[in-house]
C-alpha cells in the first residue's frame, strides 16, 4: 500500500511540475537599437554566439549588446560587394560568407573586410552570375551558391567555383 502511495504521489509530482509554465524572455530589437533595417531576410547565429542579420540594408552583427552593421561602399572596395543580402552561412572554420545581388563575400574577421568573389566572363572558374540567392556549406567544409546562372562549388581549399548547373533558359 505504500508504494502505491508513493508512486501516486510521484506520478502527480511529475505531472504537475511539468505542466508549470516556462517564462521565456522575448527581446525586440529594431533600428533604435542599431538593426541596419527592418526587413530581414536571413538570419543566422554563428559558432562564436554571434548574430548575424541579412538585411536589404547591409549585414548586421549582434553580439548580444550592440549591433555592428557592414554596408557596401563604393569608395572602400574591401566593404560589401553590395548592401542586399541574400543569405548568409558559416563554414567549418567560422568564416561567414554572404550572398548578395552582386557577387559573393567572406568576412575577414580580424579586419572586419571583405574578400569579394565575383562572375568574370573571361574565367571559367568564376561564379556563374553575381545575383546570388542562397548558400549551403557541404560536410567537406565547401560552399554551395545558387545564383540566377545556375548551381556552383566553391572548393575552400582551391580557391575555385565549378559549374554544376548552368541556368540555360533557351
Amino acid at each position: 500500500m505504500y508504494k502505491r502511495v508513493l508512486f501516486i504521489v510521484l506520478m502527480f509530482n511529475a505531472l504537475v511540475g511539468h505542466a508549470q509554465n516556462q517564462s521565456l524572455k522575448f527581446e525586440h530589437s529594431g533600428k533604435k537599437e542599431g538593426l541596419s533595417q527592418l526587413n530581414i531576410g536571413c538570419i543566422i547565429q554563428d559558432s562564436r554566439g554571434f548574430i548575424w542579420v541579412g538585411t536589404r540594408d547591409g549585414l548586421s552583427k549582434y553580439d548580444g549588446y550592440n549591433f555592428t552593421n557592414f554596408k557596401h561602399d563604393s569608395q572602400d572596395p574591401t566593404s560589401l560587394s553590395s548592401s542586399m543580402v541574400a543569405d548568409i552561412v558559416e563554414d567549418k572554420e567560422g568564416n561567414i560568407w554572404i550572398a548578395t545581388i552582386i557577387g559573393l563575400n567572406k568576412l575577414e574577421r580580424r579586419s572586419g573586410t571583405f574578400k569579394k568573389y565575383m562572375h568574370n566572363d573571361k574565367d571559367p572558374t568564376s561564379l556563374s552570375d553575381n545575383i546570388l540567392n542562397k548558400l549551403t556549406v557541404d560536410e567537406k567544409g565547401n560552399i554551395w551558391v545558387g545564383s540566377q546562372g545556375g548551381l556552383d562549388y566553391f572548393d575552400t581549399k582551391l580557391n575555385k567555383f565549378t559549374k554544376h548547373f548552368k541556368n540555360n533558359p533557351k
